[in-house]
């Protein structure tokens, strides 16, 4: 079943103007364009006041304050501004530009400039996995400046890339921590965000830490 642009963003917003019920892909517009002269199709939906709402666009070429998507065998550019642009990503929070990849399927939201360029006011990204988790295991590497690999069970490793912004936490007791604290063998959680393009997590707000436990006699 395929999910609305406004209900995959659970927004629920009144635009105030007039949908107009088709529009060529790739067609010239400008302002003297007539409501009688658009034709969309389906996935497009440009309004009169130029507004527009893009479904299931494929990400062609990503640059620095742009990207290019096709749809329906038309394609676009999307200008994306900073300060004016939010970009989400699939399981929510807030996105960059520089994690969008071509081949990712995208809804954005915008105004149509000219021609077939967009100013983008939302950009969702259906295929951004990134996503903020806690991890758990046991530390098997550690590298200088700051990684750390954990085997979290059944043959799987995580990669922590941690930075100046990580806090650590030794249990029990000891929250003024240092990463040279840590010691192969610990078991080590960590909070942070898994990029699924590089399998690495980063972001990385603290890391919590433990001796294993001493075999009894």
């Amino acid at each position: 079943m395929k999910i609305s642009f406004m209900n995959k963003l659970g927004l629920v917003t009144t635009l105030g103007v007039a949908v107009v019920s088709a529009f060529a892909i790739g067609t010239s517009m400008s302002s003297a364009l007539s409501a009688a002269q658009i034709n969309p199709p389906q996935g497009v939906t440009i309004q009169q006041s130029f507004k527009a709402e893009i479904e299931d666009a494929i990400v062609q070429e990503t640059g620095k304050n742009y990207f290019r998507i096709s749809v329906v065998g038309a394609v676009w550019n999307v200008n994306v501004d900073s300060k004016t642009t939010i970009i989400i990503r699939r399981y929510g929070g807030p996105s960059t530009i520089g994690e969008i990849k071509v081949g990712d399927i995208m809804d954005i939201r915008g105004s149509v400039v000219s021609g077939n360029d967009i100013n983008a006011t939302v950009v969702y990204n259906f295929s951004s996995l990134v996503k903020r988790g806690t991890f758990a295991g046991k530390l098997v590497i550690q590298e200088k400046p700051g990684t750390l690999i954990l085997d979290i069970g059944q043959g799987s490793l995580v990669t922590a890339a941690v930075d100046s912004e990580t806090r650590y936490y030794k249990f029990p007791g000891k929250e003024d921590a240092k990463f040279d604290d840590i010691h192969l063998g610990n078991r080590v959680i960590i909070t942070g965000l898994w990029d699924d393009s590089t399998g690495v997590v980063r972001e990385i707000t603290r890391v919590i830490f433990e001796s294993p436990a001493t075999p009894t006699k």
